[in-house]
């Protein structure tokens, strides 16, 4: 499933990925749209594709990078995309996926998000492209040292962090977060470009 809203053309794109399990797609859609539309940037919400596999957690998926980019293609069919200002953004298990395959995914987004979540890429070595990373996470989320390792990952090559920390926040506190901070994201995410693109 994808959905997208509309806004003028070419549009700046935030691709979000769900977690496992939870604030689906049509959620995240809702939140990240009541920020991003009135910048005039579209939202694209993606459910892991059962049809390649997935049983509904993109991290234990772990498919490739290009179908991502395979329903951006699909979009950008339809209406123009501005693909400088293409960003990534993952909650919970859609972090830890986007952690995971860090590096391809840098490719092709000029920012990402990781919200509630986050693991270590698969390899360790620094990307091509280091886009600037922004964190949202709860240091009361037992699986908090993934996204600790992560952020030191992005810090030792280099990479623009903003590390937002909740604290004595759980994983349902790190949900909670995105309200007071969405907005901050927005207009952060609004100012990153891929240069010479």
């Amino acid at each position: 499933m994808a959905s997208f809203t509309p806004g003028p053309d070419p549009a700046p794109l935030l691709v979000v990925l769900h977690g496992d399990s939870g604030h689906g797609p049509a959620e995240l859609l809702s939140r990240w749209d009541a920020w991003l539309a009135p910048k005039g940037a579209a939202v694209l919400a993606l459910a892991c594709p059962a049809e390649r596999g997935c049983k509904g957690s993109f991290w234990r998926w772990n498919g490739a990078p290009s179908w991502i980019t395979q329903q951006i293609d699909g979009l950008a069919s339809r209406r123009a995309i501005d693909r400088k200002r293409m960003w990534l953004a993952g909650w919970s298990g859609g972090a830890s996926y986007m952690g995971h395959r860090t590096q391809e995914l840098e490719r092709t987004f000029a920012a990402l998000v990781l919200h509630g979540g986050g693991i270590p890429p698969a390899d360790d070595a620094c990307g091509h492209d280091k886009r600037p990373v922004f964190f949202l996470v709860g240091d009361r989320n037992p699986l908090h040292h993934l996204a600790t390792s992560l952020e030191r990952h992005y810090r030792g090559c280099g990479h623009e962090v903003r590390w937002t920390l909740l604290p004595r926040a759980d994983h349902a506190g790190e949900w909670r977060g995105l309200d007071a901070h969405g907005a901050d994201i927005a207009t952060w995410l609004m100012s990153k470009r891929i240069e010479g693109a």
